[in-house]
């Protein structure tokens, strides 16, 4: 059984197939779990008010958010459910408001209710006073989604599922029953394919003979804040923007770590390279200040998210399609697919990968494992430690500080590079510790995170600081005949 993509959905779905009785590789192109899409995102775990009522998104959505935080347990991974305030400014955003209140009710959403705008300044002070109405949804969280997805990774490993990297898909061929896949340097084949590759999962569908769907891109820009602003978000805000036409309103959500993430802008992207852009920057700073004039914007980064918007083919042309499922195309026995994943998917993951794996264990008549284990330790954080705990610690590599704005030691750094799938490369680091994340941006820490990182990849220093952050450190032999 192969996996094609290591982020997000390729991650859970290992996880779930690793509670059968079956060998379990996922191919990613890139050198670690969580590079594309599952990197930049929202960070939202929605209620599922936006949902259409009785589709298999809207139940998904639902089952999950209420099951969020014991998955987040399970997994060791951090989640806060501050809530959600969805802000109007006008009738028309009113009257969509109730519609989502109405269609969430129906869903079984607890605890919506729409507040007057006196409610909604005394629960969110920093709202723009002239805000018309606002949607109260109590169940709305937050997580650090590649956090969510590496631990997903980490449980799948621990259980017996394999991750191979830098092993992009070139060509898919049948022999028989199983499916031939060539890579750059190495073949595989299996008895059953799931195709979790982003932005690249029609190319991938159309290798294995289903060219039903297209992918269109759509990116968007983010801003995010020091944690040291005067001014703080109590709650995920949603601005429910005026106008006939629905368009993108910005969210602000305090993360879990502290900072608050401003965004998405929305535009079409056909390069997929990540780079933000200066006007949807500036109209990102535009709405915050509109959204919320007394807020503190200190920003210390921005960044891009990538989504992958599918479309299909008919007589009037090319159309938006809802893809939120996992899609077994007929003539095609073994194939399974998830295409155009996009909004709750960072919610669904869990649920889409059980699934996808339910399906395939179906196909492939597999028992489940009477040794499976989905619980994973929490690795060592020294930053969310008490002084008091802190204090408790004798000078070893837990005490000694790598990177000073945000807290992390060296053994934390070090438990980075060893995990399985572990980091090899700066932003692998990054991704697993929030080293350089902080105010000064690895300024004055990444030098030394890449000596550690050389060090312990066995790779020369000189050659690491030649090719300079995310380079790719690869090192051990990669298996064939999956």
């Amino acid at each position: 059984m192969i996996i094609i993509g290591g982020g997000l959905l390729g991650c859970f779905a290992a996880r779930e197939l690793s509670r059968y009785r079956l060998r379990t590789a996922v191919l990613e192109a890139r050198e670690d779990v969580c590079t594309g899409i599952s990197r930049a995102n929202s960070a939202i775990i929605y209620a599922g008010q936006d949902t259409r009522p009785g589709t298999l998104k809207s139940r998904y959505c639902v089952h999950a958010n209420k099951n969020f935080d014991r998955l987040c347990a399970e997994l060791g991974v951090r989640f806060a459910r501050p809530g959600g305030l969805m802000a109007c400014f006008g009738e028309e955003g009113y009257g969509r408001l109730l519609r989502k209140q109405k269609k969430g009710g129906q869903m079984g959403i607890e605890g919506l209710r729409m507040l007057s705008r006196e409610e909604a300044l005394e629960m969110e002070p920093l709202l723009n006073p002239e805000v018309y109405r606002a949607l109260w949804i109590p169940s709305t969280g937050t997580v650090m989604p590649w956090e969510l997805g590496i631990a997903a990774a980490e449980n799948g490993a621990a259980n017996g599922a394999e991750y191979h990297f830098c092993q992009e898909v070139l060509a898919i061929s049948r022999d028989g029953r199983d499916f031939v896949l060539q890579c750059e340097k190495e073949t595989f084949r299996c008895h059953a394919l799931l195709n979790c590759a982003g932005l690249y999962a029609d190319a991938v569908n159309r290798m294995a003979g289903a060219d039903r769907y297209v992918i269109r891109p759509a990116a968007g820009d983010y801003l995010v804040l020091d944690k040291g602003i005067r001014t703080k978000v109590n709650h995920i805000l949603f601005w429910e923007k005026e106008g006939k036409e629905k368009s993108k309103g910005m969210e602000a959500v305090p993360t879990v770590e502290g900072n608050l993430l401003l965004g998405p802008t929305e535009r079409q992207d056909e390069v997929c390279d990540y780079r933000t852009d200066g006007r949807d920057l500036e109209q990102l700073t535009g709405d915050a200040k509109q959204l919320l004039p007394q807020l503190d914007l200190a920003v210390i980064r921005s960044f891009s998210a990538v989504r992958p918007r599918a479309f299909e083919t008919g007589e009037e042309g090319e159309e938006r399609a809802d893809c939120f499922r996992v899609w077994a195309p007929e003539g095609i026995p073994g194939f399974f697919s998830m295409t155009g994943i996009v909004t709750p998917g960072l919610t669904c993951a869990r649920e889409l990968g059980r699934d996808a794996a339910g399906q395939i264990a179906a196909y492939l008549g597999a028992e489940e494992k009477k040794t499976f284990s989905g619980s994973r330790r929490a690795p060592f954080c020294f930053r969310r430690l008490s002084p008091e705990e802190r204090a408790q610690l004798p000078p070893s590599d837990k005490t000694d500080l790598i990177c000073r704005c945000e807290q992390v030691t060296r053994e934390e750094i070090l438990q980075a590079i060893h995990a399985n799938p572990g980091a090899v490369t700066l932003d692998g680091i990054k991704r697993r510790t929030c080293a350089g994340m902080g105010r000064c941006q690895g300024q004055r820490c990444m030098t030394e995170i890449l000596k550690i990182l050389a060090e312990e990849r066995g790779v020369p220093a000189e050659r690491v600081m030649k090719d300079g952050p995310g380079s790719w450190i690869l090192s051990g032999p990669v298996k064939k005949g999956v």
